[in-house]
């Protein structure tokens, strides 16, 4: 069960680590998107956000948040790793970087698409047909059910 628990939460900071390697090599398509979404397409509703500056430390913003997941899901699979043939207690004191990464990203989804790119931007499907917000939903259930598995792992 220990080593489902470790496979989870790594398999999440590879995920980060690729959409991080993905957004920073295309950093200019990442706050091309968010330019779309914050401009609401022409800009003309009074929620539009269409300041490229913004654009940018939004986007850098998503970036670094992406990455601060990565380094704790990372490092919490690592402890987890690590003190797999420990005591129940000393596995579960390992366990706070991963749930601390797990939430973050849980948040990071619910909060920066669901709530504002969705609900704020009214950014639903892309203009290229992309879905963000199931997939948003999903990547919220992954982190939610991962976490809820590590902290049921003993």
């Amino acid at each position: 069960m220990r080593y489902i628990c470790v496979v989870l939460v790594g398999s999440l900071a590879l995920f980060h680590a690729m959409a991080v390697l993905g957004n920073f090599t295309g950093f200019d398509g990442l706050v091309g998107l968010v330019g779309s979404t914050m401009s609401m397409g022409d800009g003309a509703h009074w929620r539009a956000i269409t300041s490229p500056l913004i654009h940018q430390i939004v986007a850098a913003a998503l970036l670094l948040t992406q990455g601060l997941i990565m380094v704790a899901c990372g490092l919490g699979a690592w402890r987890l790793f690590a003190a797999r043939g420990t005591s129940s207690q000393a596995f579960a004191q390992a366990k706070s970087l991963a749930l601390f990464g797990l939430g973050l990203m849980a948040a990071f989804y619910l909060l920066a698409w669901m709530v504002f790119a969705s609900e704020w931007f009214r950014m639903i499907v892309t203009p290229g047909g992309f879905d963000f917000l199931g997939s948003a939903f999903w990547y919220f259930a992954e982190a939610s059910l991962v976490a809820i598995w590590v902290r049921a792992c003993d």
